[in-house]
């Protein structure tokens, strides 16, 4: 997904949303949108607590050639780097979330985050003082990069259908021969999932019904 936000008149919503690519355009799929608070909350509470792993960030530093010997020090900075993600400023986290990964895929099951490994050496080296920052050619260079993958559960909210109907406030007496109607294609209904194994000629009969109106109903 590409981070994008949408704006109206209520101001900032932060939304990230997914880039039409050739393949979405050709099967006609809708561009999705997640919140972005939630996104980073998740993708933060992951660096941290991989951050707060001596073990698990002593792994993936080892997994560079160019850090050598440095790879205990760094990994003992873990903790405090943890520390100084949660309290960066709001300002400051989208470019440092930009140095540290170089990109960010979700799905409806997790999310996946390709993690600059140099990049994460030189913000544990950092001691917290000003902005943290890389230069174009240090990023250039941080081309080995790290897989963490965050389980979530995403749903696809669907938009209600409603009719423009004025409520009535007069008591008006139901019409007899719809309310009949309604309840018959319930039933009918009712036995199709409860009888899947019986033909609807079978079920029409049970209801006393004729095969050509059972049929209407699901027509």
């Amino acid at each position: 997904m590409n981070a994008r936000q949408s704006f109206n008149d209520r101001g900032n919503h932060g939304y990230y949303e997914s880039a039409p690519s050739a393949w979405a355009v050709r099967r006609a799929l809708k561009t999705l949108r997640v919140n972005a608070n939630q996104i980073e909350g998740m993708v933060l509470n992951a660096l941290q607590e991989l951050c707060s792993s001596p073990a698990s960030l002593r792994e993936l530093l080892l997994s560079s050639s160019g850090l050598g010997s440095e790879v205990n020090t760094l990994a003992a900075q873990g903790t405090a780097a943890s520390v100084r993600l949660r309290d960066l400023k709001i300002s400051w986290r989208a470019l440092t979330y930009r140095l540290l990964m170089s990109r960010i895929e979700i799905g409806f099951d997790r999310i996946r985050v390709l993690l600059r490994i140099d990049a994460l050496a030189a913000f544990l080296r950092w001691d917290g003082v000003g902005m943290f920052r890389m230069s174009d050619l240090e990023l250039l260079r941080a081309k080995q990069l790290h897989t963490l993958e965050v389980p979530v559960h995403l749903y696809r909210q669907r938009r209600e259908t409603w009719l423009p109907i004025t409520p009535c406030v007069e008591a008006l007496k139901p019409d007899m021969k719809l309310t009949e109607l309604l309840n018959d294609a319930r039933e009918a209904q009712r036995l199709i999932y409860q009888h899947r194994d019986r033909s609807l000629t079978e079920l029409a009969w049970s209801l006393g019904k004729s095969r050509c109106s059972f049929q209407g109903w699901y027509a």
